[in-house]
């Protein structure tokens, strides 16, 4: 479909464009796992029990925005897929507009 400013937009570059950010929010959670599974407790930490509750906070806060990162990618990939369903709808009802208008 071509808009006045001369863009063309395809829902082809649409469902490409869902993917990937679809990939960056498995990425994301993947991250998020991994930071969680580096938290330890007072006994790992053994001589470094200063550090404990510091390195907990840390990887809380990481694993949290990690999530929140992922859900935003997820919702941004699912905005496109709307859109790009919206724009195959539009262009059928405006195809089927024109079969008729042959008629």
């Amino acid at each position: 479909m071509s808009t006045a400013t001369g863009y063309q937009v395809t829902v082809d570059t649409l469902d490409d464009e869902a993917k990937t950010w679809q990939q960056e929010s498995n990425a994301l959670e993947q991250g998020q796992s991994t930071v969680a599974a580096l938290a330890f407790n007072r006994i790992e930490a053994g001589v470094f029990q200063i550090v404990v509750d510091a390195h907990t906070q840390v990887s809380q806060v990481i694993a949290g925005r990690a999530g929140e990162g992922a859900a935003e990618c997820e919702r941004i990939a699912g905005l496109l897929r709307r859109t790009a369903a919206g724009y195959e709808q539009t262009e059928g009802a405006a195809a089927a507009s024109f079969r008729l208008l042959q008629k």
